[in-house]
């Protein structure tokens, strides 16, 4: 007899010990309850330390889940834990996904650069002037898919050039002065690399440096005038000249962006001619 009066002793006071709610709030703090009532908007519960207290209110918004003294899980904020881009916006029952795939896309990087670039000295020892200008633009090549774009440009270039008569040389070495304008166009692949992103920083993603390689096809027409002189003291003559060409283009740089789709840009051409210029980008990521 005394040991059923025990018995039923413990378990009476390990029912009041576990015999509690416990409401989970959306920051994952937990409040140990005696669940009273759950409303359209609000729940009433006492605490479970003083149920003879008052009774006290919390916004079910407020609220991720509530673990009932049963076991029984009632949860009231599913997206609590979920980032922005994952979160359900209205209640279609046929727009919901699986979680994996909402949250699939969180890690592709807004890099849809539009490059203003410039290039100013010599590529040999004869040239007096190359100047060239390229604006170009890139979008991502596959959709859900980082590290690739395909993108294409338009360029100009001014080119002045002399080579052979010097003073000393015979009449054999006529002195040449090349004065063109070359029109052109590339279309290419571009890699790239996020470093942000591959080192973890999540929240800086779309910023940082971003090096990229591209290669791709370039053709230009170019046209301007060739002044010949055979030696000291003899007229110019001058040749009108044009021609086009296809080939066979290939780049390496590095984008460094900043903040608010700006940035800045250093790009070598066949590892021969360098590139200096700024980055920016229109819009927000489709």
């Amino acid at each position: 007899m005394n040991k059923t009066l025990l018995f039923v002793f413990c378990s009476m006071i390990c029912y009041n010990v576990f015999a509690q709610d416990v409401i989970i709030k959306n920051d994952k703090t937990e409040i140990k309850a005696k669940v009273l009532e759950v409303q359209e908007n609000v729940i009433k519960y006492k605490s479970f330390d003083f149920q003879d207290g008052p009774t006290y209110n919390i916004n079910k918004r407020d609220v991720f889940m509530i673990i009932y003294k049963n076991g029984k899980r009632e949860t009231f904020n599913s997206t609590a834990e979920l980032p922005k881009s994952a979160q359900v916006t209205h209640n279609d029952a046929n727009s919901i996904k699986p979680v994996s795939q909402l949250s699939s896309t969180t890690d592709l990087v807004d890099y849809r650069p539009v490059r203003l670039l410039a290039s100013l000295g010599k590529t040999d020892e004869n040239v007096t002037t190359n100047f060239t200008i390229e604006l170009s633009g890139e979008k991502r090549l596959l959709k859900n898919f980082n590290y690739l774009n395909w993108g294409v440009s338009v360029f100009y270039g001014r080119l002045e050039s002399s080579y052979g008569w010097n003073e000393g040389w015979n009449d054999t070495y006529p002195q040449t002065v090349n004065e063109l304008n070359t029109f052109g166009g590339r279309a290419f692949l571009s890699g790239y690399l996020p470093i942000n992103l591959l080192w973890g920083k999540t929240e800086q993603k779309n910023k940082g440096p971003f090096p990229f390689f591209r290669a791709g096809v370039a053709m230009a027409s170019t046209s301007g005038t060739t002044y010949i002189t055979m030696s000291a003291g003899d007229d110019q003559t001058s040749t009108s000249v044009s021609g086009s060409n296809t080939d066979f283009d290939y780049a390496a740089g590095l984008d460094y962006k900043i903040g608010n789709g700006f940035g800045i840009t250093v790009l070598t051409e066949k590892f021969k001619a360098f590139w200096w210029g700024v980055n920016f980008q229109f819009g927000n990521k489709k």
